[in-house]
């Protein structure tokens, strides 16, 4: 089994002050041999904070957003000198709700990991169903890079769905984000209930 190193790097506090931890620490782990590992982004901004969640998010803000992209960039970058030391078998981004970002910022992610890791996978993306009704958006997720799509929802019964508050789809709904992801070109869809 191949490790996991993760740029879920600062806390976002409710103040918004953002804290870095240096994981430079963690490649140096590696460095003997070309070490095969899944990298994770985490994603920690919804656009729904929800009770049942047991993941810590941020409410969806454009300028936290690019904020930690432009931190997340900045992280990425400074593994440069020990990123030969790594084999990026797959690239989760996970959160929160990545699937709120638009196709450019998913690229951008997918870039700067690319620019200094030697990525041999694919990208997974965890997605809120209701992110996936617009075809357009899902298509251009598609062409940023996107392979996979994990589909995420606490349950697929509509009562449930009601008693926790989420009335921006019903189980019916995610029949029309499937057909989205098979129409854009995904073949792999994954489907988890929280």
């Amino acid at each position: 089994m191949s490790p996991f190193l993760s740029f879920s790097y600062f806390s976002l506090p409710r103040t918004n002050n953002f804290k870095k931890v240096d994981l430079n620490e963690i490649g140096t782990k590696f460095e003997r041999k070309k070490q095969e590992i899944y990298l994770s982004v985490n994603f920690p901004f919804c656009v729904d904070i929800c009770d049942y969640c047991e993941k810590k998010a941020y409410p969806f803000k454009p300028r936290n957003v690019y904020r930690y992209l432009t931190r997340l960039s900045k992280q990425i970058n400074s593994f440069t000198e020990v990123s030969n030391s790594f084999k990026v078998k797959d690239i989760i981004i996970t959160g929160g709700s990545p699937s709120v970002l638009d196709e450019k910022d998913i690229y951008v992610i997918i870039e700067a990991i690319n620019s200094v890791f030697d990525v041999k996978g694919q990208v997974f993306l965890d997605a809120n169903v209701s992110d996936l009704f617009n075809y357009e958006k899902v298509e251009a997720l598609y062409s940023a890079g996107v392979d996979y799509i994990n589909i995420k929802t606490p349950t697929m019964s509509k009562r449930e769905l009601e008693t926790l508050g989420r009335y921006d789809y019903y189980p019916e709904d995610l029949t029309r984000a499937i057909n989205n992801l098979k129409d854009a070109g995904f073949n792999e869809i994954i489907l988890t209930t929280m």
